[in-house]
């Protein structure tokens, strides 16, 4: 509205002007120069300068305005005195904008500090890594992780040692990866993990580093404190039956009796030795599987496929023991990068476990899922309707030669699990709803 109104002002001024130039023409060309026409000379003149003056007025609080946009100068104000009130709506529009980019301005700065003091207090050191290779620590936890060195190129992270500058050069997004730290006589380990955003149109990746040195000694502790014991508990219920019949043996030897009862007894003496050894040998073995699983080889396998291929491969003996296989994959078309061989004796492993738990029972059944969780991770599921596991025993069943079964080594879990952080993946146990069991293969 106030536009209009200028256009309107303006054209009355030009009008005037124009009125008093042909009223200045009319005067010259019948009267001469005489007072008249200087007279209406100098009002042409006076209406001329104000219409100059009129638009400068107008053009330069409007250059003013769009300069303190530009600027952020938000304390500008805006006055329409001397203009007529033809802008003053002109003027509280400019002074309400204004005041509208100045109070957004103090909330994305409100917005800003608070993420800032946020990042500040997370104690995981937090890293920029730019297109340039330009390093910045954006926390507190960073500055005290690196202090005393200042770091500003990414070169500056091989006083560390060069597998944090080339893990932080190439991890990929979304990864997270362990390193090992040097500096100042210590020795870290560290999870690194990535992710990236676009900054001003340049892609910056955000850098995490997790110290968790003191977790993984403490965790390798326990599972070599549960090793030892296993592996004590094994040795020793071979090597002491084995000692006590080898002495058994060497003393009727001694006796010099070489009747046919004695020679018996050394035979069965013997025999049970061999037998000791033998299942001392197939521990060693066991232990020996476990400690060389090769390196994954993945590839793109399609669910449904291997689910098939597991069902024609156990079709027998699950119709022997009475077992119903259900298979369902959702979406229908889902994969999964696995190594094909490992991932299927993993399925053989646990579907092999879940069938010997439905032992006897009646309308035994056990599925086979394939699914999607919230994250967009591949799920897969062996669940069966069995007894379950107690909860005590839950948290052993992964540990190496672990095992509740007579005939069981302890070492088809302890696969399963190495198998999965192989493919940096996990594997865990949860109850069935209606009774059973559920292990979920997270990948």
């Amino acid at each position: 509205m106030a536009f209009k109104r200028f256009e309107w002002q303006l054209f009355l001024r030009l009008g005037v002007l124009f009125s008093s130039m042909l009223g200045l023409a009319f005067l010259i060309t019948n009267t001469g120069f005489g007072t008249g026409p200087v007279l209406v000379g100098i009002l042409v003149i006076a209406i001329a300068w104000e219409i100059v003056r009129f638009i400068q007025r107008s053009q330069a609080d409007l250059t003013r305005f769009f300069q303190a946009v530009r600027n952020g100068d938000f304390s500008q104000r805006f006055s329409s005195d001397g203009m007529g009130r033809d802008f003053e709506e002109l003027g509280q529009t400019m002074n309400a904008l204004i005041k509208r980019f100045h109070d957004s301005r103090a909330d994305q700065e409100k917005k800003l500090h608070y993420v800032q003091a946020v990042v500040d207090h997370v104690p995981v050191p937090l890293l920029s890594l730019g297109p340039q290779g330009t390093l910045k620590l954006l926390n507190n936890a960073a500055r005290r992780f690196f202090a005393p060195h200042a770091l500003t190129r990414i070169e500056d992270l091989d006083r560390f040692g060069a597998d944090l500058r080339k893990t932080v050069t190439h991890i990929r997004i979304g990864d997270r990866q362990l390193v090992r730290l040097k500096g100042d006589g210590t020795a870290l380990r560290v999870a690194v993990s990535a992710t990236e955003i676009a900054i001003g149109g340049a892609p910056t990746r955000l850098i995490a580093l997790q110290n968790i040195s003191n977790e993984l000694e403490t965790t390798e502790l326990e599972a070599w404190q549960q090793l030892v014991q296993v592996l004590t508990h094994e040795v020793m219920n071979s090597i002491t039956p084995v000692t006590s019949l080898a002495e058994t043996a060497a003393h009727l030897l001694n006796d010099g009796k070489g009747d046919s009862e004695t020679l018996q007894d050394v035979k069965h003496a013997v025999d049970t030795v061999a037998r000791r050894a033998k299942a001392l040998t197939h521990f060693v073995e066991s232990y020996r599987k476990l400690s060389r699983l090769p390196r994954p080889k993945p590839q793109r396998l399609a669910l449904i496929d291997l689910f098939k291929r597991l069902e024609l491969l156990m079709g027998a003996e699950w119709r022997d023991r009475a077992v119903t296989m259900h298979i369902d994959v959702s979406p229908p078309g889902l994969a999964v990068n696995a190594d094909p061989e490992q991932l299927e004796q993993v399925l053989i492993n646990l579907a092999q476990n879940a069938a010997e738990a439905l032992e006897g029972r009646e309308d035994a059944k056990i599925w086979l899922t394939g699914s999607l969780n919230r994250q967009g991770h591949v799920v897969i599921n062996v669940a069966d309707n069995g007894p379950g596991i107690p909860a005590d025993i839950r948290e052993r069943v992964f540990i190496p030669f672990f095992t509740t079964k007579r005939t069981g080594s302890g070492v088809g879990l302890a696969l399963t699990r190495q198998v999965m952080i192989a493919h940096k993946g996990s594997v865990s146990i949860n109850d069935r709803k209606g009774g059973g069991t559920v292990f979920t293969l997270s990948f």
